[in-house]
């Protein structure tokens, strides 16, 4: 055993303490953005994956500080997430719908664009289109003239509300 490999290993056991130390957290923080147990798992899959690979960017020496870099990483999974269901249920403008026969996407769309419609802010739901359409948050502080933080407030504010409109109406 070399000296590396003995740095690889508390490296290892430091990230599964910060894992441990903190899983409650993930899993409720996950489970705010998916709609059934087994969407929870994948997502909090997805984001310990995300966890390991950026780990070595981490450089918290307290719990609340490696909270906050988790929150950070967190929000970037779920965001890509999003954009990747969005992607795989939206129709191309330019696609022929009598030929499109995926209902669902449609349906969930439809559903998509109808609570984005009870958005008090037009600036708002414009963010969320370009979000939707794959622009990063930079390129929307850019597009939009606000600052990178008040779009990600913008976009947290507007997913919350929709949550909770999507609950009143649909259960």
């Amino acid at each position: 055993m070399t000296a590396h490999d003995d740095i690889d290993d508390l490296v290892k056991l430091e990230f599964r303490d910060m894992v441990a130390s903190h899983h409650r957290g993930i899993y409720n923080f996950c489970r705010l953005f998916a709609d059934t147990p087994d969407e929870v798992n994948e997502l909090v899959h997805e984001v310990v994956v995300a966890l390991d690979r950026r780990f070595s960017s981490c450089h918290a020496t307290t719990k609340r500080q490696q909270w906050h870099w988790m929150l950070r990483v967190m929000r970037s999974v779920v965001v890509d997430n999003w954009r990747r269901r969005l992607l795989r249920r939206t129709v191309p403008l330019s696609a022929d719908l009598s030929v499109y026969d995926d209902d669902a996407g449609r349906n969930d769309r439809e559903t998509l664009d109808e609570l984005m419609s009870y958005l008090d802010n037009d600036q708002d739901r414009e963010i969320l289109h370009l979000l939707i359409q794959g622009y990063r948050y930079s390129e929307i502080s850019i597009e939009m003239r606000i600052s990178e933080a008040a779009v990600r407030q913008r976009v947290s504010r507007a997913v919350k509300k929709m949550k909770t409109i999507k609950t009143k109406i649909y259960g």
